[in-house]
């Protein structure tokens, strides 16, 4: 067992008076009896609350008290009722390593009922603490209560998906309504009911695997596991990319940097590119040609304006051509451009018509299945709105036949992910198409910038020193420190790369492994045993609506299913208006007391502790709440705790008997909350 309540305490006052009531409990079984509205109820009621669990029942937070400790109370029917001026809960707990912990919250007229006040006790030793709920961070920060109490239990809460993709830990809350059966809603389900608030995928079988302690949780954790950090490590893989793109800037470009990583040789292969000499050429490439280029160049400074003229007027008649040739370069890349676009704009529309066609047709499809004739009232040649036969003149014979609805879908289907496979190429070759306009543009406007410096030397006096030379090598020796420092940081970048690649690798490789998450033989063993005591306590209960033999549990989410034969094979169906409304009490009975007996039996994340408001629901008949009671008194005081808040009607000619067993009975004649 990993913890127990010791205690339950109430305090309530008014003007005039204190009230209060104090519930010692013990492990093993307890049985809470009063008369009917007397308040048993409100001392269960008052452990969700002192733990912070509102939450389990709706995401109200609702005060789930009763208006005794919220607005007033009496000491007696027959005496008036006295406005409450303060409230609270207090709650004694003690986990299996022998901690203590006293918990306080206000109800009324004190603190913030999201603040709980605690003093944990070890040893002789005694710390006070305050926690709270109900905010963001209470189940994962150090102040948060639940992570206290997630820590207190000895649990270590799995992370699991929500509907909208995020990942959240299986809340306390989600988990409570597996421990505890309140009045009101607890009895509508077997399991639960579960909040579905949270938005957790799959919730019932989640929890379940999670007090249970299966292996295949465990895989199914660690799968969820590797497939976040494999979405981090390929986040930061896209990162790397935008800041190598980033570097490169226009005239350059990064190539075989592949979308996800995929081992070290795929992070090796990334290099840049430059645009030179009308195509993408290797960055070291570019390095030599620049090299090259500045070598051939011969500066003369003492070369005047007159002697450079020849030369400057054959570099200004070469650059002119080169102009034009870019200028044409450039008309056809808009061109090219602009008929990708209107490409792009096609198969857009072509997708979007292809969708609504595959819709109508599933549609179709299904009204077919459904057993409508309205569809194919055109190909019998009848009238779908009077039934007439219609002249085969309206209806043009066809060399081929038609395609049936399903074969339609398949096809539009094809189509679809041939158009956007298409849409894909189209939209990655505009991307390449706007890189080559960058850099064509960025040479043009370096072609300008020589012409009117070439016209700037030849219109100096002719005396004049020519420069010509210089600048034209200080561009290129520019251009070649640029180039090499984009070397620079490719290598610098490189070295992460590959190890983002190699773990990424090897990350995968160990999900692809993991495969299909099935039940362990361990996990099997577990489902069998709680699955037959479960068909023992269905009945030893009297459970009526089927044989409990024909009871299995699911081994999708562990709920009972109803197993039967018949001609056709083997037939599983979910209990649910076929079982009556006693049987349906008599089930949530078994089923708790089978997943808290498995507890005992094997390692699980079960706390050991059971709680019942009112399981006398739906008039039980006494021999049933009899089997009930006298079962649960059997469960081992050492390793569970059974909480039981009963109407004294229902357990009153029981009360000789249970007096014999060891059972911790706590009884209150009237009202529960009284003077004191």
């Amino acid at each position: 067992m990993m913890f127990r309540i010791n205690n339950i305490s109430l305090r309530a006052s008014t003007a005039a008076t204190k009230f209060g009531a104090e519930i010692p409990l013990k492990p093993g079984l307890n049985i809470v009896s009063a008369r009917n509205s007397a308040g048993k109820s409100t001392a269960l009621q008052a452990i969700i609350y002192g733990l912070g669990l509102e939450r389990s029942l709706s995401p109200s937070l609702e005060v789930p008290l009763p208006y005794a400790l919220r607005q007033r109370l009496h000491a007696a029917p027959e005496l008036a009722y006295q406005d409450v001026i303060s409230s609270h809960v207090e709650l004694e707990l003690q986990n299996n390593s022998g901690q203590r912990v006293l918990l306080h919250r206000d109800i009324v007229g004190g603190a913030e009922r999201k603040l709980i006040r605690a003093t944990i006790y070890s040893g002789e030793h005694a710390e006070k603490r305050d926690f709270f709920v109900h905010d963001p961070g209470a189940a994962q920060n150090e102040d948060g209560f639940h992570k206290f109490l997630e820590k207190f239990l000895g649990w270590t809460l799995p992370s699991v998906p929500t509907f909208d993709g995020r990942e959240v830990l299986l809340y306390v809350e989600a988990i409570f309504p597996m421990l505890f059966v309140e009045q009101k809603r607890g009895w509508s389900t077997i399991q639960g009911p579960l909040p579905t608030h949270f938005k957790i995928q799959d919730l019932n079988r989640r929890v379940m695997e999670f007090l249970l302690d299966l292996d295949v949780a465990k895989l199914r954790r660690r799968q969820s596991e590797l497939r976040l950090q494999l979405s981090e490590l390929t986040s930061q893989w896209h990162a790397v990319g935008t800041e190598l793109r980033a570097a490169a800037g226009v005239g350059f470009k990064v190539s075989a940097f592949p979308p996800e990583p995929r081992g070290a040789a795929s992070a090796l292969s990334i290099s840049f590119e430059a645009f030179n000499d009308d195509k993408w050429v290797p960055l070291d490439e570019h390095i030599v040609s620049l090299a090259k280029e500045a070598e051939e160049i011969e500066i003369d400074f003492s070369q005047n304006v007159e002697d450079a003229a020849p030369g400057l007027q054959l570099q200004l008649a070469r650059s002119r051509e080169r102009l034009e040739e870019l200028n044409v370069r450039m008309s056809s890349i808009r061109q090219e451009w602009v008929l990708l676009h209107a490409d792009a704009q096609s198969l857009r529309e072509r997708i979007a018509t292809l969708d609504v066609d595959l819709t109508r047709n599933k549609d179709a499809a299904k009204l077919k299945r459904l057993g409508s004739v309205i569809g194919s009232a055109a190909a019998t040649h009848v009238c779908p709105t009077c039934h007439q036969e219609l002249q085969t003149e309206l209806l043009p014979t066809s060399s081929s036949p038609a395609m049936a609805i399903e074969e339609n879908v398949e096809f539009i289907r094809s189509q679809l992910k041939l158009c956007n496979a298409n849409l894909s190429s189209n939209l990655r070759s505009m991307e390449q198409v706007q890189e080559l306009h960058a850099a064509v543009q960025q040479e043009v406007q370096s072609v300008q910038q020589r012409i009117r410096q070439i016209r700037g030397e030849l219109t100096k006096p002719a005396t004049s020193v020519s420069r010509a030379s210089l600048m034209r090598s200080v561009e290129i020796a520019s251009a070649i420190d640029n180039a090499k420092k984009l070397l620079q940081s490719l290598a610098g970048l490189r070295d992460g790369l590959v190890l983002i690649a190699e773990r990424h690798k090897t990350l995968s490789e160990e999900l692809k492994s993991i495969g299909k998450q099935e039940l362990s033989p361990e996990d099997l063993e577990k489902i069998e045993y709680f699955q037959s005591n479960l068909r023992k306590r269905l009945e030893n209960y009297s459970f009526k609506s089927f044989n409990p033999s024909e009871i299995s549990l699911s081994d999708d989410n562990f709920r009972p299913l109803v197993v039967s034969r018949t001609d056709v094979g083997v037939l599983e169906r979910e209990l649910g208006f076929e079982m009556s409304a006693s049987d349906g009490i008599r089930m949530k009975w078994a089923y708790y007391l089978s997943l808290l007996q498995c507890s005992q039996k094997f390692s699980t994340n079960h706390p050991g502790v059971a709680v019942f408001d009112e399981p006398g629901q739906q008039a039980m008949e006494l021999d049933s709440i009899r089997s009930f009671l006298v079962d649960a008194s059997h469960f081992s005081p050492r390793d569970s705790q059974i909480i039981v808040a009963a109407t004294y009607e229902n357990v009153a000619p029981l009360i000789p008997e249970l007096s014999a067993l060891d059972v911790n009975r706590v009884h209150f004649d009237g009202l529960l909350l009284q003077p004191l």
